[in-house]
């Protein structure tokens, strides 16, 4: 389970991930970085750097050839992400793609998807996504 996907390039940058152990590794880093006086300076560091972009990315909708790349490279069959808004749940890529986190938040159904809205197009404050 991924929070809303994961970029297929950590696998391409030296001291990213290249297998499935380096994930772990990298989640046991930031288990041992999650306190207040830790976290930060981990966060500038290339493990922070990536564990940020497991959080942000939110691709792996947009191509099913991604989504078999990166469950090979980590061994596993299904991507399951979450934060990533539609009215319905989506199941894609022959079922090894899921997007969970339909419009069931309180919020969107108070207020309707604001994140994601048709065809507009937005930028991130940091120009990154």
């Amino acid at each position: 389970f991924l929070h809303g996907g994961i970029n297929p390039k950590i696998f391409e940058v030296q001291g990213g991930l290249s297998s499935r152990e380096d994930l772990e590794s990298l989640n046991a880093a930031f288990n041992d970085s999650a306190s207040e006086a830790r976290l930060h300076p981990f966060m500038r560091s290339l493990p922070g750097q990536i564990v940020y972009d497991l959080v942000t990315y939110r691709g792996n909708h947009k191509s099913c050839r991604e989504v078999a790349y990166v469950c090979d490279l980590l061994g596993v069959s299904k991507i399951v992400v979450g934060h990533t808004p539609d009215d319905d749940v989506r199941v894609m890529c022959g079922e090894a793609f899921l997007a969970i986190d339909s419009a069931l938040g309180r919020w969107i159904r108070v207020n309707g998807n604001q994140y994601c809205r048709g065809n507009e197009t937005k930028l991130a404050k940091n120009g990154r996504y």
